[in-house]
This record gives C-alpha cells, structure tokens and sequence, in this order.
C-alpha cells in the first residue's frame, strides 16, 4: 500500500488533488446560455441575415441591428469561459491539466476581444466582401478577425490539452475521450472554415464548431458543479 507520510509517495486517488472550483460553473453554463439565445434572437432581428453563410461575428457588427444584445452576449460568454478555466486550473492536478485551463482562460480573452472590436459588416454580404479585398477595413474590424481565430485555435486546444491530461484525474476519466474528440471536431471545422471549403455554408459551419466547442464547455462546466472535492494527501 502506498506510503501518504511526508516526503513519500501517495496514492493515485488522492495525490495533489484540489477541491473542485463548483462555483466556476454557474457563470459558465450561465454565459453559453445567454450567447446561444443571443445569436438565434439576433439572427430573427436581422431582415437580411443568412445564418446558412454568415458568420455570427456580423450580429455584432457596426450596421447590424441591436448589436449591442450580441456584443453583451460575446462579453458574458467571454467571461464565463474564463471562469471555466480558472474553476480547471483550480481542479486539474497536472501540469498538463493546468495548461489546458489556461488556454481556456485565453480563449475567453479572444472572445471578449471580439466581441469588443467590432466588425465594419458582414464579411460574407458582396459589398461588404469588396472593402475587405480593397484594404478599406478600420483597425478593429482587424482585430475582429484576428481574436476570432484566436478563440478557435483556442478552443479546440484547450479541448485537446485538456482532455489528454484526464489519464489519471481521479472523477473525470470518462471525459478524457470526448474531450480529445470534441477538440479534433473543433478545429476540422475550423481548418474546413478557414480554408474556404465551404463559402456557401460558412455560417452552418461555424455555427456547429461554436455548438460542439459550447456543448464541451457545458459539460465540463456541469463536471465542476457536481464532483464531489477529493481529500487532501495526509501527512
């Protein structure tokens, strides 16, 4: 049986573990929430919207209509995915865990960022489309488009990192495998994005990484409010 004295080894079941942060996950499911509903009352809001090849960075966009619903939508979703992070940086006992959590962190940053530097327009409308390719776009438009892809790339590492280092943490194992999957998902679609694949359905592209990557969240999230904290090694 393994030692728990001081300056030995521990047992598997509760070496370095720490008490699961519950309180992280209210805000997070919290936040999901209320950026789902905001992008689906947006969309109805729009008389010109497409959610088949529009992105949903344009219902925050400068001439979009109540675009201040998304853009507090993007702020509490962003806000809430750092919370995850910091309830899995409290949680995870790995090194590996806890580099995953910070990208989670990260994550949220990117998507607070893009929801605070706005897009000029929809980038998928023609005439939106002849701005960009003639080098008309204001600072923040660029910045858009540049924490955007940070948020993906971050979601589907933090998925991957996270879900890797599930090996051996006690309570959350049976999430190592959809984790890895759901992160793999999350950044086909957006390399399928990203390369163009699909110009006519960008909008059901990007809308399906942002349910797989929202679906992960909840779960993880749901994870933090209801696994029982393990005991602290003894020594």
């Amino acid at each position: 049986m393994p030692s728990t004295q001081p300056g030995r080894g521990t047992s598997t079941a509760v070496e370095s573990f720490r008490p699961a942060a519950s309180w992280a996950g209210s805000p997070s499911l919290i936040g999901t929430l209320l950026f789902t509903v905001a992008w689906l009352v947006c969309a109805w809001l729009q008389p010109r919207y497409d959610a088949r090849r529009e992105h949903i960075s344009a219902l925050a966009a400068i001439d979009a209509n109540a675009a201040w619903i998304m853009v507090a939508a993007f702020l509490s979703f962003g806000l809430g995915v750092m919370a995850l992070g910091v309830g899995l940086h409290h949680s995870l006992h790995t090194t590996l865990g806890r580099v995953g959590a910070v990208t989670v962190v990260l994550c949220g940053v990117a998507v607070c960022a893009a929801g605070l530097a706005r897009q000029d327009c929809s980038v998928q409308l023609p005439e939106c489309g002849q701005l960009v390719q003639a080098g008309l776009m204001t600072s923040h438009h660029l910045v858009h488009d540049v924490a955007s892809v940070a948020a993906f790339v971050f979601a589907g590492a933090a998925q991957l990192v996270v879900g890797s280092s599930l090996r051996r943490q006690g309570g959350w194992t049976h999430l190592r495998l959809p984790s890895i999957i759901s992160g793999l998902s999350t950044l086909a679609l957006f390399a399928m994005l990203a390369g163009d694949l699909a110009p006519a359905w960008e909008g059901i592209v990007e809308r399906t990484m942002v349910v797989v990557s929202c679906t992960w969240l909840c779960v993880f999230a749901d994870q933090l409010r209801t696994i029982r904290p393990w005991p602290a090694a003894h020594g």
